[in-house]
């Protein structure tokens, strides 16, 4: 299209949708010829389409100051150009013709900082402002705009929040909020920044704990901004977690310790308030003050350790309670203080020694301990085989208001890893027994058997429905105001249902279930009617209706049905429904609701949880799962976009999918070993998970085309091996005891006699068994480069497996002990060891079959697969062991690496990736070699030289370079190595 056509069709669409106006036709006539000039070929296209969008409005003064303002930013660069006539148009309607004018200038103020920043703001605008009330709008951009003229990261960060500020804070407010940190952006650019990204707050806490908690920031903010700038970053974390009641108590004694700590070092103070985040909410409020205590008293003794501790400390109370903790220091005090490199090494928790010191101090008991026990009572007790998980497992968002964490998922009941509530270990094992009771509840009384059409049903009986799609309860709460209330209200109602049941199902089983931990009213928050509301609902939950005062009130009544045995989960939902409803008109603001946590044996309910279950059972079939083949595949579900979209469902459904490859495929043996890092020159304990796998027979096809291939190999191979096997006895001669006379001895003896010469004696022979006390361990490299194709047209893989199937061969004629292994990894979670013969596994036909699984595929994580090798040799009786890897190159593995800070750019560039895989791999060796064990490594990776003589030793390998003569050099070597 020529230039005259398409200033002539834009003529006609603006004479068409608008009556003739020469202002408006000069305006597209600017714009228009400065993109001419621009010389970009597109932007003509792209300028009409945008123009036909505005002109479809209907609205010629915002196609005047739309014109107007494109074509003030005419200068910016083109993406951000581009951005702008794409999503600008939608702003009509959106904003007002003003509020449009001062929203163009923020992003052509913000185009001049950043340009990624700019084009962010261009794209979510209409999101974001769809979201404002129409009566803020104007002042909101305004104070957008105020606040970029002084910091433009501030301005962006309030941009941000104004959803949250809009819908929790009144105007006074939301002016009061502002002021406050358009001071701070004044003062410090990253203050600033960090005092607005703190917005979020405001969901879930109300504004009367503005003043404390600005003043404690301005306070820090005079002793440093980077104490102040901790501080914003951590509270929104901190109150989401504890709540507001909670936080209040907190902002009392919190800010004291920073003071402390702060007058010994800024950098631990920094390190303090950004660790609060994980700790407070573990160890609660009274735990502060020990942990404070221990912090200050550490820094005043070692700032480096102090460091250490403070880091680490997130770590140390996911094993150990705030007493324990203490002891714990305690202890590591009086034994290291004089040595600082110890000392920090020891409260750094980063080595196997300093954490096996720190989990000695443990008084409770862990999930690993009972798992089968409990395994066992739920299999016994209630004929249901239950697959019992760590909790630990599970994302943090979810489990970090609780250590003591527990909840299913339909399939699965997850339990925390370790419980030290109460000081016995008796009644410890009683609490793991009252949350698996409860949990199997919720199966065995149908919670997660509610379907989707039910959950639709009563969506639009209550009116309520805004999609025509829902994907069970996540979905279904998140159509309610407040998710929290609405799942916590299901959650009172559906738990009390589900022990009544199975009370009335199993009476007795009351005497199980652990009904402390009731939380006092005061964690209850909210206005005193809601938090009153809230008394009666747990009260009944409970079965405490003694503590009811007006047993006629409109929950006593209404919860008759739950009572009712015949009630169901729709029961529930129904009711929950009905309650929140209820307390919204009676309350009105429903948003000061926090959620708290009221019985201890009661774990938690987690939708998103159920929902990635369901949605995991939907695209995978059990014969799909039970192939390593279609695990990777997955298949489309139209009816689930709302949960798809939902980033912590999509975690889960990766953790799930998981799980459901791990019981389909039945391991052998789940192991954990430590893997040497050597940066911190020690272990990091249990830091690798290898996974043994018993290949499953497939076909023997393999073994014989081997055979029939190296027919002529095989042959002299077996003769020659022949060779080598000892004879069965042999003979000692001259002995003084044994099974026959040896008449050579006496002739001689005669002989010596007649010539005067004294005899040595010994008149008899004796017969020894003589065995050959050999054990060798075949370790086979099935990383994904061994998939490589030769020039042959096999695969490096083939290579190697044609080689180990004519040394079975052979070790059968020479009758050496031998075992054939493989492995691959998938980061250190997920070490694969293959397994196709074991030492005390005869070679049949069974066994030949499982070469066939042999696949390439994952990576090569060699230290832990070498360990693992390692333990199943040293419980061979042999008097040489040995363990041959086949591998193709150097070990590497996702996260094989150090560590580093990788905001230090000296570290970075001095960082060496393939150091840490190599002397892990070194060590691994090493530890072989301590316990009697020969490593050989045979490789082809014409490289091998340069990293193998490190791993393993000049005379521990070998480099072949003709791939295709392994098979005849193998058995050679194996010659040299056992001769």
């Amino acid at each position: 299209m020529t230039q005259r056509e398409y200033k002539k069709q834009i003529d006609n669409l603006l004479t068409l949708h608008i009556c003739s106006c020469d202002e408006t036709k000069k305006i597209f006539d600017k714009v228009n010829d400065a993109l001419r000039d621009s010389k970009n070929i597109k932007a003509a296209d792209i300028f009409k389409d945008a123009v036909e969008t505005v002109i479809q409005t209907k609205d010629p003064s915002f196609l005047r100051v739309w014109l107007n303002k494109t074509y003030e930013i005419m200068g910016i660069p083109w993406e951000t150009l581009w951005n702008w006539l794409n999503y600008s148009p939608a702003m009509q309607g959106v904003l007002e013709n003003n509020a449009f004018m001062l929203w163009a200038q923020f992003c052509a103020a913000l185009s001049r900082y950043n340009l990624n920043t700019c084009n962010w703001v261009i794209k979510n605008s209409c999101e974001i402002f769809k979201k404002v009330n129409k009566q803020k709008k104007l002042m909101l951009i305004n104070m957008c705009l105020e606040l970029n003229m002084e910091n433009w990261l501030a301005s962006v960060e309030f941009f941000k929040t104004l959803p949250i500020i809009n819908r929790f804070l009144s105007d006074k407010e939301i002016t009061d909020w502002f002021n406050e940190g358009l001071f701070l952006a004044k003062v410090d650019t990253r203050l600033g920044e960090a005092y607005f990204k703190a917005g979020s707050l405001w969901s879930s806490i109300s504004f009367s704990i503005f003043a404390d908690w600005m003043n404690c920031g301005k306070k820090l903010s005079f002793n440093d901004k980077g104490l102040a700038i901790a501080y914003f970053d951590a509270t929104p974390s901190l109150i989401q977690n504890m709540g507001e009641h909670n936080f209040k108590r907190m902002l009392k004694i919190w800010p004291a310790w920073m003071g402390k700590i702060y007058s010994i070092d800024l950098d631990i103070a920094i390190c303090f308030i950004k660790s609060s985040c994980q700790v407070i909410p573990k160890i609660k409020i009274d735990g502060l003050v020990i942990w404070a205590d221990i912090v200050l008293n550490i820094s005043n003794n070692s700032k480096k350790a102090a460091k250490a501790l403070v880091n680490s400390s997130e770590l140390a109370f996911e094993e150990l309670n705030v007493h324990e903790y203490a002891n714990w220091y305690r202890h590591v005090l009086e034994e290291f203080s004089n040595e600082e490199t110890r000392f920090c090494e020891n409260v750094a928790l980063q080595t196997r020694e300093s954490k096996r010191f720190l989990i000695s101090f443990r008084q409770g008991i862990s999930l690993e301990d009972v798992t089968k026990s409990l395994t066992y009572y739920a299999t016994a007790f209630f004929n249901k085989e239950i697959i019992i998980k760590p909790a630990a497992l599970l994302p943090k968002q979810l489990t970090e208001q609780s250590v003591n964490y527990a909840t299913g998922d339909g399939k699965r009941i997850y339990l925390p890893r370790f419980l030290s509530v109460y000081p016995t270990v008796e009644d410890n094992i009683k609490l793991y027994k009252s949350f698996l009771i409860h949990e199997i509840a919720h199966i065995l009384e149908g919670t997660y058997e509610i379907t989707d059409d039910e959950i639709t049903y009563i969506a639009n009986a209550f009116n309520i429905l805004k999609s025509k799609n829902i994907a069970g309860l996540y979905d279904y709460f998140k159509m309610f105001d407040n998710y929290d209330l609405i799942k916590d209200l299901f959650e009172y109602i559906e738990d009390a249902r589900v022990e009544m049941a199975l009370q009335k199902r199993y009476p007795g089983i009351e005497k199980e279930l652990d009904c402390t931990g009731m939380p006092d009213l005061l964690d209850l928050e909210g206005s005193d009617l809601l938090a009153s509301s809230l008394k009666t609902i747990i009260d009944l939950s409970v079965n405490k209706l003694n503590k009811i005062k007006d047993n006629n009130n409109y929950y006593v009544r209404t919860f008759s049905t739950i009572i009712n045995k015949d009630a169901s989960v729709k029961d529930s939902l129904i009711l929950a429904t009905k309650w929140y409803l209820y307390i919204k008109n009676k309350i009105g603001n429903i948003n000061l609701y926090k959620p708290c946590h009221y019985v201890l044996h009661r774990g938690k309910l987690c939708p998103e949880l159920i929902a990635a279950s369901k949605e995991v059972e939907s695209e995978y079939s059990w014969s799909g799962l039970l192939s390593n083949d279609n695990y990777s595949g997955t298949k489309a579900l139209s009816d689930l976009n709302a949960a798809k979209k939902n980033q912590l469902i999509s975690h889960l459904k990766d953790l799930i999918k998981k799980l459901l490859q791990e019981e389909s495929e039945s391991y052998k043996a789940i192991e954990y070993y430590d893997e040497w890092d050597c940066t911190l020159l020690g272990y990091k304990p249990d830091w690798t998970r290898v996974l043994e796998i018993e290949l499953r027979p497939s076909s023997a096809y393999f073994v014989r085309d081997t055979l029939s291939t190296y027919y002529g190999l095989v042959s002299s191979l077996k003769r020659y091996f022949a060779l080598l096997r000892p004879d069965r006895f042999r003979r000692y001669r001259r002995q003084e005891d044994g099974d026959q006379e040896d008449l050579d001895a006496i002739v001689e003896t005669w002989i010596d006699k007649k010539r005067g010469v004294a005899s040595p004696g010994g008149f008899y022979i004796r017969r020894d068994k003589r065995v050959r006390d050999v054990a060798v361990a075949f370790l086979v490299d099935l990383s994904d480069s061994t998939d490589q194709r030769l020039e042959s047209g096999k695969t490096i893989l083939d290579v190697e497996k044609e080689s180990v199937v004519i040394m079975a061969e052979a070790l059968e004629i020479l009758g050496d002990k031998y075992a054939i292994y493989g492995f691959n990894s998938e980061g250190r979670e997920r070490v694969n060891f293959y397994i196709v013969k074991e030492f005390n596994e005869s070679y049949n036909t069974e066994v030949k079959q499982r070469f066939g699984g042999f696949r390439s595929g994952g990576q090569t994580r060699l230290g832990a697969a070498v360990r693992h090798a390692i333990r199943k040799l040293e419980k061979i009786e042999a008097s040489v062991r040995l363990l041959i890897l086949l591998s193709d190159g150097r070990p590497y593995d996702e996260g094989y690496r150090a560590e580093f800070d990788t905001n230090d750019l000296k570290a970075w560039i001095q960082h060496d990736e393939l150091l840490y895989a190599q002397e892990d791999s070194r060590v691994a060796i090493s530890e072989a070699r301590m316990k009697l064990i020969t490593p050989f490594c045979i490789t082809v990776d014409s490289k091998g030289k340069e990293y193998l003589e490190k791993i393993i030793g000049s005379i521990g390998y070998i480099v072949i370079d003709n791939i295709e003569l392994l098979p005849v050099k193998l058995p050679e070597l194996y010659k040299k190595l056992t001769v």
